[in-house]
Parts: structure tokens; sequence; C-alpha cells
């Protein structure tokens, strides 16, 4: 994440953008990400893989914002 930093917060920048190209782009760029997850997931033979999608993307969306607010803590896990 340190390597692409700047690529990075501006993605997260760009999901916040309300300009119908950038919301077009991001919104297939998610679907197809979504996508991708849920087929490696399933062919993995992933139970609940519609699930574990989602964990997956909302988990990597945390670490985004765990980088670019500099809270190592919101990753901790605790087992």
């Amino acid at each position: 994440m340190t390597d692409y930093r700047n690529e990075i917060l501006l993605q997260m920048q760009a999901q916040t953008i309300g300009e119908d190209v950038i919301v077009s782009v991001m919104q297939q760029g998610f679907r197809d990400i979504h996508t991708t997850v849920y087929a490696a997931f399933r062919q993995a033979g992933i139970e609940h893989a519609l699930e574990r999608t989602m964990l997956f993307l909302a988990r990597g969306m945390l670490c985004n914002i765990s980088m670019s607010l500099d809270l190592p803590e919101l990753m901790k896990i605790d087992e």
C-alpha cells in the first residue's frame, strides 16, 4: 500500500465525485471487481461466496481508510 498510496487516495476521492462520467467508470470498476472476486470464490468452492465477496471488498476499503488516516489499529484482528 505504501508504494501506491497516491493511487489509493485518488481512487478514494473518485468514489465521492458526482460527475456522471466518473460515477459510471467507478460503478463499472466496482462491478468488475465484485464479479471477479465472486467468480474466484465460487470456483474455489468457498462457502457463502457472495457474503465472503462482500466482506473481502469491505475489508479492502477499510484498509484504504486505515492507510489514509494513518490508523493501523483499524486493521488489527484479535482472535
